[in-house]
């Protein structure tokens, strides 16, 4: 007959699985009523999380979601504040200067400050931590049949970085780097136009890192 162990002697009895619980931590779950934040929230309440914060911009979605939890799992479920997302299906070009603003506060400067804040609440408690963002496959999608991508340059050798007071920062980016050195200004220019020319044409969504192999570090 197959014997039967409860979680805490599972995880015990398998160093592996240990490894994916989360045993007396604290979760930070941003837009925590919505369909992907609350799966997750419940996610993170099944592997021994001790307390779950939910951010939203509606507090009556997450007082509802907090007493939803509270009473189906065992952590404590809190709303701490609000943060969300706004979402639409407008084309980009029909998009309102006022909308865009609004969309890069919420999603961009409201997402930055947060992590910020909670990185500083990390360092002070000496706790360490994790944090994850949820973005989106339509940053790597074409539009209307534009093709869209973007270049990632490393350090590179601008006025804006030839100032006094980052020389001494300059010797550890060199050292970091695997080719020694900053990259020169007219060293994107080659991919700039091969992206910007027919040469790619069937080339979309790519992010292309041109950094003298500081990231493969």
């Amino acid at each position: 007959m197959p014997s039967f162990q409860s979680a805490g002697q599972r995880t015990e009895a398998f160093p592996t699985l240990k490894k994916f619980t989360l045993d007396g931590k604290t979760a930070v779950v941003t837009g925590g009523p919505c369909e992907l934040g609350n799966d997750i929230a419940e996610a993170l309440c099944d592997v021994h999380l001790n307390a779950l914060v939910i951010f939203d911009v509606l507090q009556e979605h997450g007082d509802e979601s907090a007493a939803r939890l509270s009473a189906s799992k065992s952590p404590r479920v809190v709303v701490a504040a609000n943060a969300s997302a706004p979402s639409s299906n407008l084309a980009a070009k029909v998009y309102d200067v006022a909308m865009i603003r609004r969309l890069l506060d919420i999603n961009l400067t409201g997402v930055f400050v947060w992590a910020q804040a909670v990185r500083a609440a990390m360092f002070a408690t000496r706790t360490g931590g994790a944090i994850v963002f949820i973005a989106s496959m339509s940053g790597h999608i074409a539009h209307h049949g534009t093709p869209v991508n973007s270049i990632s340059p490393g350090y590179m050798d601008t006025a804006l970085n030839r100032v006094p007071a980052l020389d001494a920062q300059k010797v550890l980016w060199k050292v970091r780097t695997p080719l020694g050195r900053l990259g020169a200004v007219d060293e994107l220019n080659g991919l700039a136009v091969f992206l910007a020319s027919d040469a790619s044409s069937y080339m979309t969504g790519s992010d292309i890192i041109i950094d003298g192999g500081y990231t493969v570090w």
